[in-house]
């Protein structure tokens, strides 16, 4: 289990799921983009079936992905992006339609669902259905980012492995054996928040730390500024795009810093000058509300981006 940091305790549970006589006919393995969901389910696979069943034994389904073109943030100009379509009942049905032919290189045939989250009621139905019919040997993965809009009957029947954010620390040492310069490896694990697989992807593009600690410093400047200060950092702001993605950068850092609030490990507040917290557990929702609110005004009211940020800030 090279790619995954952390989660050893839930990465043991899923080796003892593997190695029972009898395995659970579904399995959830669920938490945050970027912790590793998707490499555990493969590691899953690999120890139940062995690495040539793995091959042909699977069925695996993900959202489609359709192209969609939107404006920048800038207003100026358009960008493609990509959406996911819904995971319909034909993919559930053509799963299930493979795992009733048998492998000759093992007895379980496995079917892996990304994204599981995203199937349509009518998919949910047609797989609750399956569920509650077992046929030896055949196994569900579900990877899911929220796993309670799954239907409860589904959550019910199937074995729930839920991953967690990693300590940065222990991303920070793992990037420096995979070969990173310690000062990348530093920013990478500290702008990971918690998530190895984002780390990996920053330290491969360090230029984007510059901006993450610019966003990042401004903010702090701004929660430590007295109220003349504040007003007169807050009429640099006049780029609506600009201001929405700093707004983004912003509620991000409040998120996983709330997060790591409730496990007693603040990552973003930090400590001010004296010693203390910069936020209290209260403050940091009142915020990340304003700040969620805000996106709201700037992205869909047209609102002025410096009275917009004067009112959440002042």
């Amino acid at each position: 289990m090279k790619r995954i940091v952390g989660n050893q305790t839930k990465i043991k549970l899923l080796e003892k799921f593997a190695a029972s006589p009898k395995p659970d006919g579904a399995y959830i393995i669920s938490g945050p983009v970027g912790v590793g969901k998707k490499e555990a389910a493969e590691y899953f696979i690999r120890l139940l079936m062995g690495q040539k069943a793995s091959k042909t034994g699977v069925y695996r389904i993900a959202p489609e992905l359709v192209k969609k073109k939107e404006k920048n943030k800038s207003g100026q100009g358009k960008q493609t992006k990509f959406r996911e379509k819904e995971i319909t009942v034909g993919q559930i049905r053509g799963a299930i339609n493979f795992m009733n032919l048998k492998s000759a290189a093992s007895s379980f045939m496995v079917c892996i669902i990304e994204k599981a989250e995203k199937m349509t009621p009518e998919a949910q139905n047609a797989l609750l259905k399956s569920l509650e019919e077992p046929k030896g040997g055949n196994i569900f993965l579900l990877v899911a980012e929220a796993e309670e809009k799954l239907l409860p009957t589904i959550r019910s029947r199937s074995a729930l492995i839920k991953l967690g954010l990693s300590n940065p620390q222990t991303i920070l040492k793992k990037l420096i054996r995979e070969g990173k310069k310690e000062t990348v490896a530093k920013a990478a694990a500290y702008y990971g928040w918690g998530k190895m697989e984002s780390s990996r992807r920053l330290a491969e593009n360090p230029e984007h730390f510059k901006l993450l600690e610019e966003t990042r410093m401004f903010f702090l400047k701004l929660m430590e500024a007295p109220l003349f200060e504040k007003i007169n950092l807050l009429e640099t702001r006049g780029d609506s795009g600009k201001v929405v993605q700093e707004v983004d950068l912003w509620t991000t850092f409040l998120t996983v810093d709330l997060e790591r609030k409730i496990i007693g490990e603040s990552l973003v507040g930090e400590n001010d000058k004296n010693g203390k917290p910069r936020l209290s557990f209260e403050e940091t929702i009142a915020l990340l509300n304003e700040f969620l609110s805000l996106r709201k005004k700037l992205k869909y009211a047209n609102a002025s981006p410096r009275l917009a940020l004067e009112a959440a800030f002042l």
